[in-house]
């Protein structure tokens, strides 16, 4: 479906339908955190990263936490929100959502869960092994996202909780 080739009415009727749907509490979101910042020259989790926001430094997490707590003023509500992490910057990313008090966020809607991993091959289709003699892995992206859902058992708790629509982003 092309937003842009939609009728006024057609739009109205969508966000009518969206805005019944988040009201309803069958709504969650579901960001993707599992980078680390070093392009953006940022040691640690990129939603650690600190912007330049109206003459005043704001985290990447703190500006979402900012969107979620705007829509669950609008429509009643407190949205789930799931942040799928890495291995790598799992431990780093909690710390700094404690350490801020999640932003004000409610801490019982917040769900914290880890990306899968895959092994990692060379050029030619072999695994790679670590000093330690293990097959080396790494986070399995953004592709894994759904896969990650299932077995850290956040789709079962958006079952118990009623979600039956989310946002990846």
């Amino acid at each position: 479906l092309d937003k842009a080739k939609l009728t006024i009415s057609q739009k109205e009727e969508f966000d009518e339908l969206g805005k019944t749907i988040v009201k309803a509490g069958e709504y969650a979101v579901v960001t993707m955190a599992g980078g680390q910042g070093t392009r953006l020259g940022h040691k640690g989790p990129k939603g650690t990263f600190k912007l330049d926001v109206c003459k005043k430094g704001k985290y990447l997490f703190e500006i979402l936490i900012e969107n979620l707590k705007e829509a669950n003023q609008k429509y009643g509500v407190t949205i789930p929100w799931y942040i799928m992490t890495s291995k790598e910057n799992n431990a780093d990313t909690v710390q700094f959502l404690e350490n801020n008090n999640y932003f004000g966020y409610n801490k019982d809607f917040v769900t914290i869960f880890t990306q899968n991993q895959l092994p990692l091959v060379d050029n030619d289709g072999k695994l790679l092994i670590g000093k330690d003699l293990k097959i080396k892995e790494a986070s399995d992206g953004n592709g894994g996202t759904y896969s990650s859902l299932r077995t850290s058992g956040c789709l079962e708790d958006m079952k118990k909780r009623g979600i039956k629509w989310i946002f990846i982003g």
